[in-house]
């Protein structure tokens, strides 16, 4: 076994375990390392401190939550001094909105129609000198705490504000943003002291709290600039006030220095590799030390005494004997003491993963769609109408603060359950998509005259009606806006492997925010402007744009699938319900019994873990365990390899530096590749039929099975040769249809492109770059492992008995004859195990981790066919089922499923993937129709994957259920068949056979199916004539007479105990002796028959 087992409520360990990636250190005999490095992995821990028990791994450390996880307490003291410094400088930020359109008219470098392009500027001044520092508070926080770089971020800001009071210029205003922006980098790291003093059971509810505290900001900062605006001078009321815009901003300056005496004596560090600095006073001092030492020494202490053996330990971590050998080294003068020490180094490829960058990405436009929205409804809202809605800065700030005080609710009272329900990634979306209604709904609003065009003197109505509107579309805006903040900062708390770099990667989140921000306010404001010059509905210009890049952002954010992402105890469908192990075993054994299976073995991928485990026997005599490294046939499994292949072949270099006419794609016509060798019996089509027609089962050719084989028609080459001689079935594109040989043609087609066997380039382009070394193509290249590794083949049986059979369990077992399969090559051919099977499938979960990309992924998912539902055999999906290129695409409970089973003598593989929850699932057993028999096993573990609870599981006697429908349609069509065939029968006048039954044996061939060799033969007392296919598949044929020169035929396999029972009919000559022999070969076409000319 390898991998790991999934966990259950019940504590048992289980197939599939979502876990926190902070370490919760419990009962450990050593400490816990004091430094933030890289997270220790579980070897780690193992190495350190011996083997976890799984319990040791996953206990979390107080208060059971409703999940029935332990809930650590939450820190409220810090919670509380976080929540002032966040709400004092959210108050500071936002008092400037409501009055900064008004104070830009007042500069005498504003023109009239400008006011929006210079609000927009003195915006982006701000936001565009954040960019260019926050990522270097945060980096800075990083290594020398998180208090420091609050207490100068507040302080500094402060005096922005006393300052940009008496701006009485455009450029003072611009470069007081400026500066305001270069020096202020808080809410990065408030954001990381959060992640910090919390972890994954409790984070949730902390982070719940910080939009609220925004969201209270943006009610409070807009009153105290739309109520503390002094137009006229308080002492001389007939004079204009000299600068009117100074007490917001001075009681904005107040709050901030309030607000940094009570961070400086009582917010803690939260860094752990800073607290073991000296005080904070010591630390001012060491620096300007540090700093003197910097410009004037030639050996800086600082550097000797951080300074790193060649082993990679710091001095600390030598012996005596190393610090007395250094002791020439050491002075007397103490140290300076500002950086921690860090130990442990995170690639750069572990901190900016696909989920990460994608988080950044729709965070910025996030960002950028807020900012932009809180930057153009001032303005809109101010502007004179037809454009605008003429509000006065009370009336904005009013607006703003009532929705604000909505927002607050929902997030206090509502949203914390919903995003509980629904997890951190589908609320991020949500709230993304509400930005999009927000932006195409708000130039929509009525006028204060209540006309359309807002020309006309205000109405009660109107303006009623246009406060109601306002209002709601604003609420609307900040639920999303507050909803969205809080999922993108557990997002992105939780997407940063390490908390060494939390402030770092929310530095970056916040760089791009900044960039958003810095962005937004001015492109929002110069398109406010060209808008008044637009009619009619300049406004929606402006809102439309960012409405579309809003969208952008909610498309993007479903690339976000993460199962890190989410806190504690959240499962994304409502519950653990997982399958443990001993139950899982206990559930194979039931199906043992049941199906009489000697072996199989199993692989589930689920998110970042994979579990794989062999049950039963692979050989009988002598008896050899199934393990996940045992061998089993692939079957028709090998069809989504093959695409796959073709897929890497189109976007390889020997395809692409090719004229693009003569570029392979997918439409290619398969006569433009192989010309001589692919002829169908129809010229047209012949021309017609492309690669994706081949791979898509929708060709028009029946199943064909005994047609290849024999002798001359071994090789892939053979076989799409043969196809010239075979019947076409259906037209072209118009039905799905199930046949093996079109996927020969695609394979001899790759091999003639590639110049290589097709063996070769899929371990060259697939096996080997996924580490699957224990693959192969056909039984001749894998009996060459078996032999030179000792590696084990299962070997295949069939039950003699159908499961609708009355004395079923006096059947019994047979083994079957190892199958070759070269023949059929890219469509059943590969030989596989379990554990390259996890491989397989996790590469289409994870494309980052093979190598497919996404394109190829979805091309190759994209649905071609659709499917009838006899040719499915599954009654569960919901709907119609399609095929794409080698995979069947079904929908199941709302999620959709990439699918395949795989079917052979004495054998059967399944390979089920559910991408929506990073779910895989693939069986193999050496038992026949096995893709049937314990597919109720593969369901079960889905229905676990998606945390359905056990009572709304799809029972599994309903899907063993479908195995035996499957049987019992076969023998219903069986008993029925000779009805069918000859009607009447019984009434018919009795004509016998024109010779004696022996003079029909013989050779008989047809161009297209090769030798009918009959011979007689007794069954049940009755003479028959009987035949055994030299093709593939191994089938026998048992002729007896009906009437005159027609014939019954019953199809059979080996030990099989199917039945089919087919029509024919014979010739015979003028010379007296049987000529020809007409079969029904083909059941999709019963009464089509197929001539065997005499040859002997």
């Amino acid at each position: 076994m390898s991998g790991k087992p999934t966990p259950r409520p019940n504590a048992r360990p289980s197939v599939y375990h979502r876990q926190s990636s902070t370490l919760h250190y419990q009962t450990f005999p050593t400490a816990p390392p004091r430094n933030a490095g890289r997270q220790a992995s579980k070897r780690d821990i193992k190495q350190q401190n011996g083997p976890l028990t799984p319990t040791e791994e996953r206990r979390p450390q107080s208060n059971q939550s409703k999940h029935g996880k332990e809930e650590t307490p939450l820190p409220k003291g810090q919670l509380a001094i976080l929540a002032i410094i966040a709400l004092a400088e959210q108050t500071a930020l936002n008092s400037i909105s409501p009055y900064i359109p008004e104070m830009a008219a007042t500069f005498p470098e504003v023109g009239d129609g400008q006011v929006g392009l210079y609000v927009g500027l003195i915006a982006s001044s701000f936001a565009l000198a954040q960019f260019t520092t926050n990522f270097a508070w945060g980096w800075l926080s990083d290594r020398i705490g998180r208090k420091p770089v609050v207490l100068m971020g507040t302080f500094l800001t402060a005096c922005g504000f006393v300052a940009f009071g008496f701006c009485r210029h455009l450029w003072q205003a611009v470069l007081v943003q400026a500066f305001m922006g270069l020096v202020n980098g808080n809410q990065a790291v408030i954001s990381t002291c959060l992640g910090e003093i919390t972890d994954r059971s409790n984070q949730s509810r902390a982070f719940t709290y910080l939009p609220v505290i925004y969201g209270l900001g943006g009610i409070t900062g807009p009153i105290v600039g739309g109520l503390m605006v002094m137009r006229h001078d308080p002492w001389h009321k007939d004079r204009p006030a000299a600068y009117p815009y100074a007490p917001p901003n001075l009681f904005s300056a107040a709050i901030l220095i309030i607000d940094m005496i009570l961070t400086m004596l009582f917010l803690k560090e939260s860094l752990e590799c800073a607290q073991d600095l000296p005080p904070l006073g010591k630390r001012v001092g060491s620096l300007f030390s540090w700093m003197w030492q910097f410009t004037h020494s030639h050996s800086p202490t600082y550097l000797r005494g951080s300074k790193q053996h060649s082993n990679g330990h710091s001095r600390s971590e030598q012996s005596p004997l190393l610090e007395e050998e250094d002791e020439d080294d050491s002075d007397d003068t103490e140290r300076p003491t500002v950086l921690p020490t860090k130990d442990q180094k995170l690639k750069m490829k572990e901190i900016l993963n696909r989920d990460t960058v994608l988080l950044l990405a729709t965070f910025f436009i996030f960002q950028l769609s807020n900012i932009s929205y809180n930057s153009l409804y001032p303005v809109f809202a101010q502007a004179a109408p037809p454009t605008g809605r003429s509000l006065t800065p009370e009336e904005i700030g009013l607006t703003l603060a009532f929705a604000g005080a909505i927002s607050i609710v929902w997030q206090i009272g509502l949203f914390g359950r919903l995003r509980e329900k629904i997890g951190n990634k589908v609320t991020y979306r949500v709230s993304l998509a509400g930005f999009v209604f927000a932006f195409v709904l708000m130039p929509f609003v009525g006028y204060k005259s209540g006309t359309g065009n807002g020309a006309g003197s205000p109405t009660f109505k109107g303006k009623a009606w246009l406060w109601v509107e306002l209002c709601a579309v604003l609420i609307f805006k900040t639920v999303a806006a507050v909803g969205g903040l809080t999922s993108a900062l557990l997002l992105i708390t939780n997407s940063a492997p390490s908390h060494a770099v939390l402030g770092t990667l929310n530095g970056l989140a916040q760089t791009l925010s900044a960039a958003g921000r810095a962005v937004g306010p001015f492109v929002s404001g110069a398109l406010f402007s060209v808008a008044t010059k637009v009619q009619p509905k300049g406004e929606a210009l402006a809102f439309g744009v960012f409405g579309g890049i809003a969208f952008l952002g909610c498309l993007l954010s479903f690339g976000i699938r993460g199962a890190d992402l989410e806190a504690d105890g959240f499962d994304e469908h409502d519950g653990d319900e997982s399958v443990d192990e001993e139950t899982f075993e206990e559930l194979v054994a039931e199906s043992f019994k049941k199906w009489h299976i000697p072996g199989t073995a199993f692989a589930v991928v689920h998110g970042a873990e994979t579990w794989t485990k062999g049950y039963g026997l692979a050989q009988q005599d002598p008896p050899k365990s199934v393990e996940p490294t045992t061998l089993f046939y692939g079957a028709s499994t090998t069809k989504a390899q093959l695409c796959a292949a073709w897929a890497l072949y189109m976007s390889s270099e020997t395809n692409q530096a090719k004229p693009k006419s003569e570029q392979v794609t997918w439409t290619t016509p398969l006569a433009d590749i192989i010309r001589d060798d692919f002829v169908l019996s129809d010229p047209i089509r012949t021309l017609q039929v492309t690669l994706e027609d081949a791979v898509s089962h929708r060709t028009g050719l029946p199943r064909h099975e005994a047609s290849y084989g024999y002798e001359g028609v071994k090789t892939p080459k053979e076989v799409t040769r043969n196809l010239r001689n075979l019947y076409l079935h259906n037209e072209l594109r118009t039905t799905f249809e199930y046949c093996n040989t079109p996927f020969v043609v695609a394979s001899h087609a790759l091999e003639t492109l590639t110049g290589k066997p097709l063996v070769d380039y899929l371990r060259e382009s697939l096996w080997s770059p996924l580490g699957m070394n224990d693959t192969y193509g056909g039984y001749r290249d894998a009996s060459a492992a078996v032999e030179k590794d000792g590696a084990i083949l299962a070997k295949g049986t069939v039950w003699s008995k159908l499961p609708t059979s009355a004395d079923e369990a006096d059947g019994h077992l047979a083994e079957e004859e190892y199958m070759d399969l070269s023949e059929v090559s890219g469509a059943g051919y590969v030989i596989s195990c379990a554990d390259d099977y996890a491989k397989w499938m996790r590469c289409w979960l994870e494309p980052s981790s093979g190598p497919l990309d996404d394109a190829m992924i979805k091309e190759l998912w994209t649905p071609r066919s659709i499917v009838q539902p006899d040719e499915v055999y599954n009654e569960l999906f919901e709907g119609l089922s399609a095929y794409s290129l080698g995979w069947f695409v079904s929908t199941y409970k709302g999620h959709m499923l990439y699918w395949h089973t795989g079917g052979l003598i004495g054998g059967g593989s399944y390979v089920l993937l559910c991408p929506d929850v990073q779910f895989g699932v693939t069986f193999f057993a050496n038992v026949q129709d096995a893709s049937f028999k314990l597919k109720g096993l593969a369901i079960e573990l889905l229905d676990s994957a998606l945390g359905i609870p056990e009572a709304n599981r799809t029972e599994r006697r309903l899907v063993d259920q479908e195995a035996v429908n499957l049987y019992t349609k076969i023998v219903e069509k069986a008993a029925g068949a000779r009805e069918k065939l000859f009607p009447g029968e019984l009434e018919m006048q009795k004509v016998p056979l024109a010779l004696p039954l022996k003079v029909y044996a013989g050779t008989f061939v047809n161009t297209g199916y090769g030798p009918l060799n009959l011979t007689i033969a007794q069954e049940e007392g009755v003479d028959v004539l009987k035949c055994a296919l030299p093709g593939t598949w191994r089938n026998a044929l048992s002729l007896q007479h009906v009437n005159a020169e027609h014939w019954i035929v019953s199809r059979s396999s080996a030990n099989n105990p199917w039945r089919a029972l087919l029509k024919a009919e014979s010739k015979v000559g003028s010379d007296g002796k049987p000529q020809a022999w007409g079969v029904a070969m083909e059941p999709a076409m019963p009464d089509i028959l197929t001539w065997f000319e005499r040859t002997t």
